[in-house]
């Protein structure tokens, strides 16, 4: 596939809103929901259900959107393209993190 056939089929895929939406300011919606964790974070520090530790980890700051790219889907005779977004040090990048233990701690406790 060349460069411009690709460009033709990410925007393609990109248009369809069923799949993705379009915001105006990225940078603008990433800081508001920022403000709300933080916001939610600070009470659950102050009556310690988390850690100093765990809320510095959960805060964010700095994020970026999540990144796209694809990956051509090869077994098949129609060149489609297969969709992937990237989650790293985005705004849930962290959370997602520290969930994954938070679950992997409990499911032992459970097992045992």
């Amino acid at each position: 596939m060349n460069r411009t056939n690709y460009i033709d089929k990410m925007n393609t895929l990109l248009r369809d809103q069923t799949k993705f939406q379009t915001h105006e300011s990225c940078k603008e919606l990433d800081e508001k929901i920022e403000r709300q964790l933080t916001t939610r974070l600070k009470p659950l520090k102050r009556y310690q259900y988390i850690s100093e530790d765990a809320y510095i980890g959960l805060k964010l700051s700095g994020t970026h959107p999540p990144r796209l790219h694809d990956l051509p889907t090869i077994h098949k005779l129609e060149v489609r393209l297969r969709p992937i977004i990237g989650m790293s040090n985005s705004l849930y990048h962290s959370t997602a993190k520290w969930l994954v233990r938070l679950s992997e701690v409990i499911s032992r406790s459970a097992t045992t």
